[in-house]
C-alpha cells in the first residue's frame, strides 16, 4: 500500500465550461448578422454602413445609450417570462400579448387609482403582472382543459391583445383631446427616472435584479 495520501482536489475551474454557454448565442448572432448583411447587399446598400448606424444609434454618446437602456427595460422582464416557462419545458410564445396586456393594465392603474407613491407603484407593478398572468392563462387553461396545443393559441393572441389595447387606449378609456392615448398616469405611479435624456428609470434595475435571482435559482435548481 503507497504511503503517500491522495492530496485532496478543490473544485475545478474551467474557462471553456464558464465559457461555454455563451457559444450558441455567439454563433446565433454571427449568422443573423450574415443573413442581415447578405439582404443589404442585394439592396444594393453597404452592409457595414448600416451596421455602425445600428451600433453608433444606439451606443454611441450617452444619450443614445440610456434610450437603449430605456427600449431594453421591458424586454428584460418579458425575456425572463420566456425563460423561467422554457425552463419548466413549457413554450411560451405569446410573451408580446402578455407585455401589451400587462403594460395596459400598468396604465389603467397609474391613472385610474389615486395612491401615495410608496404604494401607487407596486400596485401598479401588481396591475402590470396580473394582466401578463390573465393574458397567459388563457392558453393555460385551454391545454390542460380541452387539450389546445398552447403554441398556436399563444400565436394568436398576440395580434388579439395589441388589436384590444389599441381599442380600449383609443376608444374605451381614451384621454380627452386629439390623441389617442390613454389618460397620462399620475406621478405617484412613475419609477424613478436617472436621466434627461430618456426615461429610463428603475425599473432597468429591477429586470437586472430579477436576472441576477433567476441566475442564481436557476444555477441551484439545475439537474
Amino acid at each position: 500500500m503507497s504511503a503517500e495520501a491522495a492530496a485532496p482536489t478543490g473544485p475545478h475551474f474551467s474557462l471553456a465550461e464558464l465559457f461555454r454557454p455563451l457559444v450558441q448565442p455567439i454563433i446565433a448572432v454571427a449568422i443573423s448578422v450574415l443573413v442581415g448583411g447578405l439582404l443589404v447587399l442585394t439592396l444594393g446598400e453597404n452592409p457595414f454602413e448600416i451596421y455602425w448606424l445600428l451600433i453608433s444609434g444606439s451606443l454611441v454618446g450617452w444619450p443614445n445609450f440610456l434610450v437603449t437602456l430605456q427600449m431594453m427595460s421591458p424586454l428584460l422582464f418579458t425575456g425572463l417570462a420566456v425563460a423561467i416557462s422554457f425552463r419548466a419545458g413549457l413554450w411560451n410564445i405569446g410573451a408580446e400579448g402578455q407585455m401589451i396586456m400587462g403594460a395596459l393594465f400598468a396604465g389603467i392603474a397609474g391613472y385610474a387609482v389615486d395612491l401615495p407613491t410608496f404604494l401607487h407603484i407596486p400596485f401598479c407593478l401588481a396591475a402590470a403582472f396580473l394582466g401578463g398572468l390573465l393574458w397567459a392563462l388563457i392558453p393555460a387553461v385551454l391545454r390542460v382543459w380541452l387539450n389546445v396545443n398552447e403554441i398556436v393559441v399563444c400565436l394568436m393572441m398576440n395580434p388579439i391583445a395589441l388589436l384590444f389595447s389599441g381599442y380600449v387606449s383609443t376608444h374605451l378609456l381614451k384621454a380627452p383631446g386629439p390623441t389617442n392615448k390613454l389618460p397620462d398616469i399620475a406621478e405617484t405611479a412613475m419609477l424613478p427616472t436617472f436621466s434627461l435624456y430618456s426615461q429610463v428609470n428603475a425599473g432597468f434595475i429591477i429586470g437586472l435584479a430579477l436576472c441576477l435571482l433567476f441566475a442564481a435559482i436557476n444555477g441551484w435548481t439545475k439537474k
